[in-house]
């Protein structure tokens, strides 16, 4: 499973949108992954918000809210994969 499907699912199971929420979510999938918390935010910085930020990304999630956030992750990872396959 890629890592954007791992944080589509991680993040489409959080009841509480919170910052803290998505922390502790994000803290728990680096730690099941063995993925650096570092490499995470990389990731939905370039796929939520397509570039890299200087700010929190868990508290620019949660000011976009879940559907936006959600929605910007599936279409970026639908991309990722198409690109794969020309490559």
């Amino acid at each position: 499973m890629e890592i954007s499907d791992r944080l589509l699912l991680t993040l489409s199971a959080l009841d509480d949108w919170s910052c803290i929420a998505i922390e502790t979510a994000l803290d728990g999938l680096s730690q099941a992954t063995c993925v650096r918390r570092a490499g995470l935010d990389a990731v939905l910085s370039v796929f939520v918000l397509t570039g890299h930020t200087p700010l929190p990304p868990a508290a620019v999630l949660e000011v976009l809210g879940p559907d936006e956030c959600k929605a910007r992750l599936c279409e970026a990872a639908r991309v990722y994969r198409a690109c794969q396959l020309i490559g």
